[in-house]
């Protein structure tokens, strides 16, 4: 009987281990696709929040960290959109140089699987809002 019992409560332990990583991994990865939606401000904005909070800085010291954070912010998204640009020009290519290579009716499939976002578009430029969600849920640049 014990055993039982006690085999049930080591199920029930590692069922809620098991879902809590997958639920906190799913909230991540949401967290961060937001946060990118918004745009360098807000991520430039999260950051020295939390660096003046954690650090207790003064206002001299916040001025300096945010024009130093909002800096290199700045450049991760020119190195961000670059890379971008690079990823869609070779998706390109790629579409390109298989093309030759299917039938018709699988052209038909890869067309509508380039209309789904089979090469994600740019990210919004700065002062934009970002597109609303495709209406099926499924998050943007998620074609396949």
């Amino acid at each position: 009987m014990k055993t039982k019992i006690y085999g049930a409560l080591l199920l029930v332990f590692v069922s809620g281990l098991g879902i809590g990583f997958i639920l906190g991994q799913f909230f991540d990865r949401t967290r961060m696709h937001h946060l990118m939606q918004r745009g360098p401000e807000r991520v430039e904005e999260m950051i020295t929040d939390r660096l003046a909070r954690h650090l207790d800085l003064n206002e001299s010291q916040t001025q300096a960290v945010r024009a130093k954070v909002g800096m290199a912010v700045r450049q991760a998204d020119v190195e961000l959109r670059r890379q971008g640009d690079v990823m869609r020009a070779r998706m390109t290519t790629l579409l390109t140089e298989i093309r030759p290579l299917l039938n018709a009716t699988q052209l038909k499939v890869l067309d509508r699987m380039d209309a789904d976002d089979l090469r994600p578009g740019p990210p919004p430029h700065e002062g934009t809002r970002p597109p609303p969600p495709p209406p099926d849920g499924r998050e943007p640049g998620r074609g396949l």
